[in-house]
């Protein structure tokens, strides 16, 4: 994490391989990180520690993962297959995701998850 104010490195949290997306949730005292090694992680970064850590999609290519609220993490990805999915995560709970995974379709493209308020209303965007 980079202090812009003092242009420095204030914090570095320690993955075992590539960060494919990280989304911090409404407050910024957490943060969620899925990585290439198919983990989803929830970080407290004032401790510089995982909080909690569960296998996420089991694909290759990348996955990616935003908090929806404090309760709730949205992410999409792919499974062994290379089939499109969508995972909805207990944040109290990161065993697996509520459900299991929702598969979309068998298409090629990397999904983005997106949170954005549409008249007042939170909306998940999956492009």
């Amino acid at each position: 994490m980079w202090d812009i104010v003092k242009s420095a490195n204030q914090l570095t949290l320690k993955h075992t391989d590539i960060i494919q997306s990280l989304s911090f949730n409404r407050e910024g005292n957490y943060l969620v990180t899925t990585c290439r090694d198919k983990k989803i992680r929830i970080w407290d970064p004032r401790m510089n520690k995982v909080a909690q850590e569960a296998p996420g999609h089991a694909g290759a290519k990348n996955s990616r993962a935003v908090f929806i609220n404090n309760d709730r993490i949205a992410t999409a990805g792919f499974g062994k297959m290379s089939d499109r999915q969508l995972g909805l995560w207990d944040v109290k709970s990161l065993t697996e995701p509520i459900g299991g995974f929702t598969m979309l379709d068998q298409s090629a493209g990397v999904i983005m998850v997106l949170l954005t308020l549409l008249h007042a209303h939170r909306c998940l965007a999956v492009l």
